[in-house]
Order: structure tokens, then sequence, then C-alpha cells
């Protein structure tokens, strides 16, 4: 009988191990197929977001390049905790751990292909047109500061605007008390 009881409970205990090592398994399914989702969505606004630089919508694109980044990071920790829960199921002499750590290296490859497109379209090109665009506005204020000196108008315009902005800003002042 204790034979017996060592036995049912050699046998219990591999059954949880291999439930376990199935649980990661279904989880690591579900987060390939999500990622696989994801790096389209990533790839596709790329695409969008450097169609935008050509349209000069710089100040958009930097902001969105910023969101951009911040998910393509929080997608790698994500493959590599990936990569860490294959390593488990190596361990624990899965049977399909090798189909598995395919699965992952194909996303991995797949978002190192993505973040090569985005470092190529959009970040490498971004700064250069970030300092294009401050130096045409730079010299648009200049030229507007010049406008105003020379031209009585636009200098009539600008204390009109200054008178409007001082009842706005008193207006608010008087509301909010």
């Amino acid at each position: 009988m204790l034979l017996q009881q060592e036995r049912d409970d050699a046998i219990h205990s591999e059954i949880e191990r291999l439930e376990k090592l199935q649980r990661i398994a279904e989880k690591l399914h579900r987060e390939a197929k999500q990622f696989d989702i994801q790096l389209d969505d990533v790839e596709n606004r790329i695409y969008e977001e450097a169609k935008r630089i050509d349209r000069h919508l710089v100040g958009d694109v930097a902001k969105n390049c910023d969101i951009l980044s911040g998910e393509l990071a929080t997608i790698e920790e994500s493959i590599k905790n990936m990569f860490a829960e294959v390593q488990v199921l190596k361990d624990g002499s899965y049977n399909q751990a090798g189909d598995l750590l395919k699965r992952v290296k194909r996303i991995h490859h797949c978002w190192k292909l993505i973040n090569a497109v985005f470092q190529t379209r959009l970040l490498e090109i971004l700064p250069s047109l970030t300092s294009a665009d401050a130096e045409r506005s730079a010299s648009s204020s200049l030229e507007s500061l010049s406008l105003i000196e020379t031209n009585q108008h636009f200098e009539f315009l600008r204390e009109c605007s200054e008178w409007v902005q001082s009842q706005l800003a008193s207006f608010r002042i008087y509301f909010y008390l």
C-alpha cells in the first residue's frame, strides 16, 4: 500500500508539473498571437508617420515617435520574458518547446526589422527636420517683428491683439472669482 501511495504521489506531482508547463505554453501561444497583431499595428503606424514627415507635420510625428518608441520597448521586454518562459519549458522537457522557441524567435526577428525601419525612416530623419523647422520659425518670427516695426497697420494689429488678451485675462480672473 505504501508503494502504491508513493507511486500515486509521484504521478500526481508529474501531472501537476505537466499542467503547469501546459499553462505556460498556452500563455505563450496567446502572447505570440497578441504580439503578431501588435507588431503589425506598430509597423502600419510607423509607415503612416513616415508619410506625415513627407507632408511636413513634424511636431505631430515627434510626439507619435515617442509613443511608438515606448511601445517598441515594451514589446522588447515582453519578448525577453517569452524567451525566459520558453527556457522554463525546455528545462521541463516540454515536448513543444522547440516549436515555441521558433515562434518566439520569429516574433523577435520581426520586432528587430520593425525597429530598424523605425530607426531609419523616422528617428534618423526627425532631428534634421526639427532643426530645419526651428530655423524656419525663427526666421518667420524675425520677419514678423520687422513687419511690426516698419508697418503701422501691423503695429495697430499687435496692439489690438494685446488688448484682447488683457481683456480675456481679466475676464478669466473675474469669472473664476
